[in-house]
């Protein structure tokens, strides 16, 4: 569609990483730019807003799941509250482990399993991460041709995080009893830090056997980009995180730590394993997605739909 063809949407973006960008969120959602025109304006039309807000938040957090902490160390309860000029409608749009709330936004897109919303779109991070970086996401439907030399590889796990998290230590420390785990990174640091870029992570990765992809939280629907990218680099992953991972990524295709009554018996279980070609290269070969097809926050057709309810009937 030519530029001229497209609809106009005159829109403003608040409340997200620094650094951010609007054409980040046009190569996360390519369906956007293929159909409209964007234009920045004070006179927005639409409010995308994200989960970093700058307001101090105040009150005891005490045990509330939905206290989250945020990279700069700030603390969110919850999808903060818009404050959109009148008439003007709202879009959140969030990685984080924030659940959304449909009675303070018009529309929401996020990670989670839990609401059940025509005015939600389920595209975890993970997924976008695709779209950004311009992977096909039919790429990975089908049985894999492992990576054959994957036994040859120099190193036994890699552990790349930045910040501690209790669960993930623990798992650092079990893969750790059973051979090196090399971690480049803040957290557990023991091998020369790699670049920030994506490119510089896969590489690292791709020199190792195992990725430890773990996330901080545990929560329905909330799988960052960890288990994408262990897939990718050809590792076996070993995750933790999200329960209800299997409905997005087929079961047989990763370790999940979840399967387990104990850390002791995921170490032995893996103990086992590496010793066990045929295991390996079994998970290896495997699809990556469940029953070998494309989530739906992949079709393009979803989230084009989507979008339509957001920006046509305000779009010029």
């Amino acid at each position: 569609m030519r530029k001229s063809d497209k609809k106009t949407v005159k829109v403003r973006f608040e409340g997200f990483w620094d650094g951010f960008e609007p054409k980040i969120f046009l190569q996360q959602f390519p369906q956007v730019g293929e159909s409209y025109n964007l234009v920045p304006s004070r006179e927005y039309e639409i409010l995308i807003f994200g989960p970093f807000q700058r307001r101090k938040i105040r009150g005891p957090l005490g045990r509330d799941r939905n206290a989250v902490h945020l990279r700069d160390g700030r603390i969110l309860r919850s999808m903060p509250t818009p404050h959109p000029r009148r008439g003007a409608r709202t879009l959140f749009v969030t990685g984080e482990n924030v659940e959304p709330d449909l009675e303070r936004t018009d529309f929401a897109i996020g990670f989670s399993r839990i609401v059940d919303n025509p005015r939600f779109l389920r595209v975890p991070i993970w997924a976008k991460r695709l779209t950004r970086h311009g992977i096909d996401p039919r790429s990975f439907v089908g049985r894999r041709e492992p990576d054959m030399a994957w036994k040859l590889r120099p190193h036994f796990a890699n552990y790349i995080y930045s910040h501690h998290v209790a669960h993930r230590d623990a798992l650092f420390e079990m893969l750790s009893a059973i051979d090196a785990v090399r971690a480049p990174a803040a957290c557990r640091s023991n091998v020369q830090p790699i670049g920030a870029s994506l490119k510089d992570k896969l590489d690292f990765q791709k020199e190792t056997r195992l990725t430890i992809a773990c996330e901080n939280e545990f929560w329905p629907g909330y799988t960052t980009e960890k288990l994408l990218e262990a897939h990718v680099t050809g590792t076996v992953p070993i995750y933790w995180g999200d329960p209800m991972v299997n409905i997005d990524f087929n079961p047989y295709s990763f370790i999940n730590i979840s399967n387990f009554g104990s850390l002791r018996d995921a170490k032995e279980y893996i103990s086992d394993l590496i010793h066990n070609e045929e295991g390996i290269f079994d998970i290896l070969s495997q699809p990556i997605f469940s029953n070998d097809k494309l989530p739906p926050c992949l079709e393009s057709n979803v989230v084009a739909r989507f979008f339509s309810q957001v920006f046509d009937d305000i779009a010029c």
